[in-house]
């Protein structure tokens, strides 16, 4: 597989692992590898321009998934340099040993822009309106050439855990005020990330899939404002979608883009952008591909976090069950934690890395209904099923804090105490022994003492204790 460590590429090395397939990567960045914990997986460094390693890869491989591609770049021809060629080198090293199957994961973009109310099939002819859907046109030129079997996925819009870009629009919904090009009416498919990777295995897997191209996708559509409000709820805010004209908004993507251009920094804002952000809808339907390989999307928009709330859980919040479950983490929670980290993008990499199969158990600050923070315990674990959920187990631990904290001054006190014993039987006045207590004490108890000089006719009648 290239791609293994990208968003989608995470969620099929996922699927394939709990297949108890064998599973080579190609990997840019072997981090990255390590951030997800993969067991079993051979890691393989390079990159889509290293033929060495393409080689290596490809050799001896029953299925190569080909996931990684640009879908940002500063001009066309580095779009064409990634997705075209990129291509063009995997499809080289595969024809030395040529596999039982080779999948690409491919765009809508390719098919282009659709009429409201009428999603596209792959009866639709190729339209791509910007230049990343051209390369990847491009690209699946090429994979229909190849001599061996193939099969090409075209996803819409996907999203799901790991997706930096739907991370930003959180952020956004955070705020209250998210900017929707045009008026928030383009219809849009969506699909799962953990639904396409069950696609590409079966467009690899089914006889009737071999030199075919589908859509995946969930049935249901959307628009964009439907999908601002959708992740809005998810966040526990009603976020306003703040509508920008097609000519602000062609104008602000020019300028943008030619400002990248200038920082020599490649953007997925840009005036070649503007043709696919203003289209009116993006959606087409994935019928074909579960005629043939009985594929279903399992996922709904709606379906995000789970959480199960309990007593405890309803006494720490102050809300009840009900209210409990329409709410999501980042809602229940500062904008930052104590590490300084941004609370929604910690909390999707703690349920990542319950969606892997690990059981993270880290401390959080949350927020109740009253807006009071205080430091709990969370547990994560995936549960199973047919639909990823994951539940989070809250514990508060002010309770444990405070008693660390109190048993801590405490040691300091006495340690202090020690070292004023061991000192003062050194001195040889009481104000030395005076100005070595104050000193030990405060620094034991956090504070900067203040020596006073007193007049000693101040301590006249005064008793020894005093």
């Amino acid at each position: 597989m290239t791609g293994g460590t990208g968003f989608v590429g995470a969620h099929l090395v996922r699927a394939l692992l709990e297949r108890g397939d064998e599973v080579t990567c190609l990997v840019r960045n072997n981090a990255k590898a390590d951030a997800l914990g993969w067991k079993g997986v051979r890691v393989l460094p390079g990159d889509l321009d290293d033929a060495r390693a393409l080689s290596d890869g490809c050799a001896g491989r029953e299925v190569i998934y080909h996931v990684a591609g640009r879908i940002s770049a500063r001009n066309p021809i580095e779009f064409m340099a990634a997705n075209r060629d990129g291509t063009a080198n995997v499809l080289e090293a595969a024809s030395a040993a040529p596999p039982e199957r080779f999948v690409y994961l491919s765009s809508l973009a390719v098919g282009g822009p659709a009429t409201p109310g009428q999603p596209i099939d792959e009866s639709h002819p190729p339209a791509p309106v910007t230049a990343y859907g051209r390369s990847k046109l491009a690209a699946e030129i090429l994979v229909r050439a190849t001599p061996f079997r193939w099969s090409i996925v075209r996803p819409p819009v996907v999203y799901g855990e790991w997706d930096r870009e739907i991370l930003k629009v959180f952020k956004l919904a955070r705020t209250g005020l998210v900017p929707v090009f045009g008026d928030g009416s383009q219809e849009i498919s969506v699909i799962y990330a953990g639904d396409l990777a069950r696609a590409m295995i079966a467009a690899a897997t089914s006889p009737q899939a071999a030199g075919s191209t589908y859509y995946a996708a969930h049935p249901a559509t959307t628009t964009t404002r439907e999908l601002i409000l959708g992740i809005g709820r998810a966040v526990g805010t009603t976020p306003r979608p703040i509508p920008v004209p097609g000519p602000l908004a062609r104008g602000a993507l020019w300028a943008i883009g030619w400002l990248a251009s200038l920082a020599g920094r490649a953007t997925v804002l840009s005036a070649d952008k503007a043709n696919e952000f203003l289209a009116p809808a993006w959606t087409c339907r994935a019928d074909a591909l579960t005629r043939d390989t009985s594929w279903q999307a399992r996922v709904d928009l709606e379906t995000g976090l789970f959480t199960d709330p309990n007593a405890n859980a309803e006494k720490l919040y102050g809300l009840p069950r009900g209210e409990l479950l329409k709410v999501g983490p980042a809602q229940m929670s500062p904008p930052n934690q104590p590490d300084g980290r941004d609370s929604t993008e910690k909390a999707m990499e703690k349920i990542g890395e319950a969606m892997q199969g690990g059981t993270p158990v880290f401390e959080w600050i949350h927020r109740n209904a009253q807006r009071q923070d205080f430091p709990c315990e969370v547990r994560l674990v995936r549960l199973p099923g047919a639909h990823p959920r994951v539940r989070a187990s809250v514990t508060d631990i002010t309770e444990r804090k405070r008693f660390l904290e109190l048993t801590t001054q405490r040691a300091k006190q006495q340690e202090a105490l020690n070292l004023i014993t061991q000192r003062i039987q050194s001195t040889t006045t009481v104000e030395a022994a005076l100005q070595i207590t104050a000193r030990e004490l405060g620094r034991a108890l956090g504070m900067k003492p203040t020596l006073v000089a007193l007049d000693p006719s101040d301590l006249t009648g005064k008793s020894k204790s005093n």
